[in-house]
């Protein structure tokens, strides 16, 4: 009986789980279907673990070959464009005239400016995706009022209020780079004017940006957050801005929506970004 017991409660349940994890090695998604019992507590705590890190790699599995279709997309329309210049004046650089030479050379020079565009953000998402994020705590409104000063030399106004001791979780490298990609934004889709408030809510922060720009289209406001889409590639636009924000935002446990413009309809846009606080955390 004793060895009935044994079987039952850990020899049976572990050798199961070994059979799971091989074939979780294996790609096999039957491995991600939880056993129909595991013994003792100790074994469905490993078997949780098993499958929460399962899951885990096959998120990001199907995020690397997304991600790597869209780069691929992304990339293949500046290399065509690339080639089929240089192709035609390899085949006819001695019977074109000037204009049509500089047409060419023009064409070759701004698909060359997008890919280095587009190789310079996917260098800068690759940094944040893989952020090592530490303990770093920030008052807020001081450091949102600093960035707001040497951002207001390249573009328009920016204000900042809140409490002055409103401590966020995130370093002053990542805020940085998450306000620097939101304004941006802003000014790229024609703001003059952008209002920062800090909020505390229950469980964290609320950094609400509110611009005076153009406006989020409705039939655009569920795709502004995916890879690559961008209203401005013409402009220069990659569409990994908002992608780059989300990415910091992730790795220090907050994340960002869309919001709605106090404003006449189409008039500005609005973000709420929410970070943990000091104070959320010690709770």
């Amino acid at each position: 009986r004793q060895v009935w017991i044994t079987s039952r409660t850990i020899s049976g349940p572990v050798d199961a789980l070994a059979g799971q994890a091989r074939k979780l090695a294996r790609g096999g998604r039957e491995g991600l279907v939880p056993l129909d019992h595991y013994g003792t507590r100790e074994v469905a705590l490993l078997g949780d673990s098993v499958l929460g890190m399962a899951r885990a790699l096959e998120n990001r599995s199907n995020y690397i070959r997304d991600f790597a279709a869209h780069v691929s997309h992304e990339f293949k329309t500046p290399l065509t464009g690339l080639q089929g210049a240089a192709e035609l004046l390899a085949e006819h650089i001695e019977t074109m005239g000037e204009a049509e030479r500089r047409r060419f050379l023009d064409n070759i020079r701004a698909d060359a400016d997008r890919l280095q565009r587009l190789v310079s953000r996917l260098l800068e998402l690759a940094r944040v995706d893989n952020l090592n994020v530490s303990d770093s705590t920030l008052a807020l409104v001081p450091a949102l009022k600093k960035l707001s000063q040497s951002a207001e030399a390249d573009a328009a106004h920016v204000t900042v209020q809140g409490p002055a001791d409103a401590i966020g979780r995130i370093s002053a490298d990542s805020l940085e780079i998450l306000v620097r990609n939101l304004l941006q934004n802003a000014w790229q889709h024609g703001a003059r004017r952008v209002d920062i408030t800090v909020h505390r809510e229950a469980g964290g922060l609320r950094l609400r940006f509110a611009d005076d720009g153009r406006g989020i289209s409705p039939g655009n406001r569920d795709r502004i957050f995916k890879p690559f889409f961008t209203t401005r590639r013409e402009g220069g636009g990659t569409g990994l801005g908002l992608r780059i924000v989300t990415s910091v935002l992730a790795a220090h446990g907050g994340r960002i929506a869309l919001g709605e413009s106090e404003g006449s309809a189409g008039t500005g846009a609005v973000f709420d970004v929410w970070l943990p606080s000091v104070e959320a955390h010690r709770r």
